[in-house]
């Protein structure tokens, strides 16, 4: 089920990543997010699935032991998911990076657990950070999901 989790989180990223390469013209009157708000750890904190909230254990497949999962986007184009438990140990690791390529957006999660692995994941999103909260909205698989973040640094 981990690979759920991969898919679900690249997907997500990719929605944010898309906002962040293609941007919002000048003339369209809308104002594209700051770019420097996103870079950081964030902790998830909340997911709706079609405006109804969902666990973030069952929607992510967390560990039994999980009490939390960090992100964090760097400013080289690179990201790493870290689930922990009570005693901060790592029970899941992800890593990988984002290519972008005109209107075409690849995540590339380059290792999980320390196994090389290789998803690549395309899709629409947005995002947006305000105060120290950061919501990412994608559809996956037909649903609307909304992941919400609480800035951690």
């Amino acid at each position: 089920m981990k690979a759920t989790r991969t898919r679900l989180f690249a997907i997500l990223l990719v929605a944010t990543t898309l906002l962040l390469a293609i941007g919002c013209s000048e003339d369209d009157g809308i104002t594209s997010p700051d770019i420097s708000e996103l870079f950081g750890t964030w902790a998830q904190s909340a997911v709706t699935i079609n405006g109804v909230a969902a666990d973030l254990a069952d929607v992510f497949d967390w560990s039994e032991t999980t009490v939390g999962v960090h992100i964090t986007f760097n400013t080289d184009s690179t990201y790493s998911v870290n689930e922990f438990d009570a005693s901060d140990s790592t029970l899941y690791f992800e890593s990988g990076t984002i290519t972008i390529d005109g209107s075409h957006i690849i995540v590339t999660t380059t290792s999980e657990n320390g196994t090389a692995v290789t998803p690549y994941v395309s899709t629409d999103g947005t995002w947006a950070v305000t105060g120290d909260s950061l919501t990412v909205s994608a559809t996956v698989e037909g649903a609307e999901m909304v992941l919400t973040l609480t800035r951690v640094n």
